[in-house]
């Protein structure tokens, strides 16, 4: 947990201020409904999760 800590704080002290202007064009030009933060494995397979009407997301792999 306090790894997690650490990282917001690196977060909101260093990375926020230097992109502050870049991450303020973003929340005024993005409004989705649904956010799904999830941790995943490799063997399920990305069709069996669910998604909003119209069946469009994204999925990014770390």
């Amino acid at each position: 947990m306090d790894k997690i800590i650490q990282g917001l704080r690196h977060f909101q002290d260093v990375v926020f201020p230097k992109n502050r202007e870049l991450s303020q064009t973003l929340a005024a030009s993005q409004s989705p409904e649904t956010l799904v933060v999830a941790c995943s494995d490799s063997r399920i397979s990305l069709d069996l999760l669910p998604l909003v009407a119209g069946g469009s997301g994204e999925f990014a792999n770390a």
